[in-house]
């Protein structure tokens, strides 16, 4: 880091930036450029795909129709992740049991009772390549890549041998996949009939949400639950970023989300902080504008409000 970094000022003001992120040093440095961590530096079909990533773990089970079947939401899955980083070719997300993780994203499908066909899991995903750290999945109409990797020693020590039976299994015991009737589709090379429908009319590209899922591990360490809500007529076109519990290590420390995602070492080029008639923040990034719940002021009474509102939209 000597190297990349020879003034001192430039050091201190990595260190203060890097330390609201969970990411290894080694790739953070890798970003940091005029004083600034530049983490939208990735090609546009990319971005499109880390943005709907990072709209499916953050949105409630009922704004999403492919998130269904049994076991956990994409929602539970954020609990298993250690870090999220936006690399040029991939979005890369570490986490505790990789397997699992992956068993959840990979899509099935199957059959209402109108005959209709339904999905489970990310539309569009499929297995691309097993590693012997990690697991690398496409996403078949952008091409995006999403590399899940284990914990251990990060994804370029990890020691662990695996094959496709570690997470055929994950399949079969955590998600119960072939006993619900469902049909994998994840192994295929072509879009199933039917399985992008929905998607395709609700996972719209933007790119205020791309540069958010650039930003993904530090808007998820803030808080152990951190929802996009979404409501008819809202006053912002994607909805709003609601955490429901902050991390208790940063206790009185949580910072103003605002500012980090506005401001000179880590924010949104072109992004503006915007305040509603009620007093409402939201991020404006061209035409596109999200609100922002800060959730350095969450309290129990209005935790309990924004819940009730999330179970009745």
């Amino acid at each position: 880091m000597d190297q990349a970094m020879p003034h001192i000022n430039d050091r201190t003001d990595f260190n203060t930036a890097a330390g609201l992120f969970a990411i290894p040093r080694a790739h953070l440095v890798r970003k940091w450029t005029h004083g600034k961590l530049c983490l939208d530096d990735v090609p546009e079909e990319q971005a499109k795909f880390n943005g709907m990533v990072f709209q499916n773990v953050v949105s409630p089970q009922a704004s999403l129709p492919w998130d269904r079947g049994i076991g956990r939401t994409f929602t539970d899955l954020v609990s298993y992740f250690n870090w999220i980083s936006p690399e040029n070719d991939r979005y890369l997300i570490n986490v505790s049991v990789a397997s699992r993780v992956v068993s959840y994203l990979l899509p099935y499908t199957g059959h209402d009772a109108s005959g209709n066909t339904v999905v489970s899991g990310f539309p569009g995903l499929r297995l691309r390549e097993v590693r012997r750290h990690s697991y690398v999945l496409q996403h078949l109409p952008t091409g995006g890549l999403l590399e899940i990797s284990d914990s251990a020693g990060g994804p370029t020590q990890n020691p662990i041998v695996r094959d496709l039976s570690e997470l055929e299994y994950e399949m079969d015991v955590s998600r119960d996949a072939p006993s619900a009737g469902w049909t994998p589709v994840w192994s295929t090379r072509e879009r199933v009939p039917g399985e992008m429908r929905l998607f395709d009319a609700l996972m719209q590209p933007s790119k205020l949400l791309s540069s958010l899922a650039a930003r993904a591990d530090l808007l998820l360490r803030i808080g152990q639950r951190v929802e996009l809500i979404r409501r008819h007529r809202a006053p912002s076109s994607l909805g709003k970023l609601v955490w429901y519990e902050v991390d208790t290590r940063l206790a009185d420390k949580v910072p103003d989300v605002m500012d980090l995602l506005t401001g000179k070492h880590l924010g949104i080029p072109g992004a503006e902080a915007v305040v509603g008639a009620g007093g409402e923040r939201f991020l404006k990034l061209g035409d596109e504008s999200i609100g922002i719940h800060d959730p350095r002021y969450i309290r129990p009474a209005l935790r309990r409000l924004i819940q009730k509102n999330s179970t009745e939209q």
